[in-house]
């Protein structure tokens, strides 16, 4: 169900779905004529997935939508859509709350409180029809309640606001800082993003872990590369570049 225009945007409202990424994926497959900016969203996803298979617990009435978008970007610069996207939520989500710690952690999720409260997992899609490469940035907002895990400290907005929003409202929010970010992507590069990102991340100095398969290097954090890879000092000073991995913040 085509849900009220969001500018720039063709949103649709899916009642229940498996996984908004595969719904924004199925769509793909059925297209015979070029689009840009679709976003599937819906407050129930029975499968939702995060990085790496791993499964999304996906609490009802938390807000859950996929992004279709082309990009007229080589393949390799794809990933640094996940920058771009963090810093969209980041800004959207400052702008209805005051004096609360909201803060972007590399690579794809928003921590409020040093707590998740977002998730992003981007994938591609190739069309056979259209011969074209599409990225479907997936989210996941905790807005009303969010999973008990045991890995990670969650919350949600209703938990530390102590307020309701509607989800239409939010991907609003969204929608419009993601506009900002991405058209200057795509006017500028990503050295604005990177600046940006860097402007809303934790403190050069602060201490991190990172767990890579059953490794764990530990070090402080520096920056992130032009090209998005995470910087760390090591315990025995050394600068290290970091690919791929899963973060820790030391308190």
């Amino acid at each position: 169900m085509k849900t009220p225009s969001i500018p720039g945007f063709d949103c649709f409202f899916c009642s229940q779905v498996h996984s908004t990424n595969d719904v924004a994926s199925q769509f793909i497959e059925k297209q015979t004529k070029l689009f840009d900016k679709k976003i599937f969203w819906s407050n129930i996803q029975t499968h939702g997935r995060g990085r790496q298979g791993r499964k999304w617990i996906s609490e009802k009435g938390n807000l859950y939508f996929s992004l279709i978008i082309a990009p007229d970007k080589p393949l390799s610069e794809f990933h640094q859509l996940t920058f771009i996207t963090s810093l969209a939520l980041v800004k959207a989500l400052q702008t209805i709350m005051d004096n609360h710690d909201l803060r972007v952690k590399w690579p794809n999720d928003i921590l409020l409180n040093n707590k998740k409260l977002c998730g992003i997992l981007l994938e591609t899609a190739f069309s056979q029809s259209l011969q074209k490469t599409f990225i479907i940035i997936g989210v996941g907002i905790n807005v009303i309640k969010a999973p008990k895990l045991k890995t990670y400290e969650t919350c949600s907005l209703y938990e530390v606001l102590q307020k309701k929003y509607d989800l239409e409202y939010i991907l609003d929010l969204f929608c419009q800082q993601f506009e900002i970010w991405y058209d200057i992507w795509i006017s500028s590069g990503f050295e604005k993003i990177r600046q940006a990102w860097l402007a809303n991340s934790f403190k050069e100095g602060t201490g991190i872990q990172v767990h890579q398969n059953e490794s764990i290097v530990k070090g402080t954090f520096k920056t992130i590369t032009k090209s998005g890879q995470l910087v760390i000092l090591t315990e025995d000073n050394k600068e290290l570049n970091i690919l791929s991995g899963d973060i820790t913040i030391e308190n």
